[in-house]
C-alpha cells in the first residue's frame, strides 16, 4: 500500500521563485494521510499520477512555467486566509483528485 510517508515537495516556479503558500503544503498533506488511511495500493496510486501528468505535465514545458503566488498574493495579510481565488484552486484541485479517487 501506499504509505504516504514521503511526500514530495512544493515546485512552483521551477523553485527560481519564493512562490509557495501553506495551502499547497495543506493538500500535500491531506492527500498523504488520506491514501495511507484508504490504504490505496501502489497501482492505484500510479493511475492517479499519470491522470495527473496528463493534466498538468505540459506546465513544465511552457516558457513562463507555473510561478505560483507569493503568500502576500495568495492570502489576505490581516487575516492569513487564502485569497477567495486561491482558496477556490485549492478546493477545485481538490475535487479533481476526490474523482480520481483519493477519499478525504
Amino acid at each position: 500500500t501506499v504509505c504516504g510517508g514521503h511526500l514530495e515537495g512544493l515546485g512552483a516556479a521551477n523553485g527560481n521563485e519564493p512562490n509557495g503558500t501553506g495551502l499547497e503544503v495543506r493538500l500535500m498533506g491531506e492527500v498523504g494521510k488520506a491514501v495511507a488511511r484508504q490504504k490505496m495500493t501502489r497501482s492505484q496510486a500510479n493511475e492517479i499520477v499519470l491522470k495527473l501528468l496528463d493534466k498538468y505535465e505540459h506546465v513544465f514545458k511552457m516558457e513562463d512555467k507555473n510561478k505560483g503566488a507569493r503568500f502576500d498574493e495568495a492570502y489576505n495579510m490581516e487575516t492569513i486566509e487564502p485569497v477567495p481565488e486561491w482558496q477556490k484552486m485549492y478546493e477545485e484541485v481538490k475535487e479533481e483528485l476526490r474523482e480520481m479517487g483519493v477519499q478525504f
